[in-house]
């Protein structure tokens, strides 16, 4: 039977509480149970932590929001 697919999806290059959170779970998952998979930044060190546990991880880069996309904070951040 063929395992169930997992994807996280990693918006940042960085490893803060959410990005920590979900390696966490991942690691208490039976890979043998389930078929990880991860979309992170190309580089950084969560690329780094990816890599080392041997989940197969895809890359992108980060895409900007254009001023009208962005929250207030953003906007005003520049």
């Amino acid at each position: 039977m063929t395992q169930p697919r997992i994807a996280c999806v990693f918006e940042h290059p960085t490893i803060s509480g959410g990005e920590r959170s979900c390696l966490a779970v991942i690691d208490r998952l039976s890979s043998e149970e389930f078929e990880f998979q991860a979309f992170a930044p190309g580089t950084g060190p969560l690329r780094n932590v990816l890599m080392a546990s041997a989940i197969p991880t895809h890359s992108f880069e980060r895409v900007r929001k254009s001023k009208d996309q962005a929250s207030p904070a953003e906007r005003t951040a520049g």
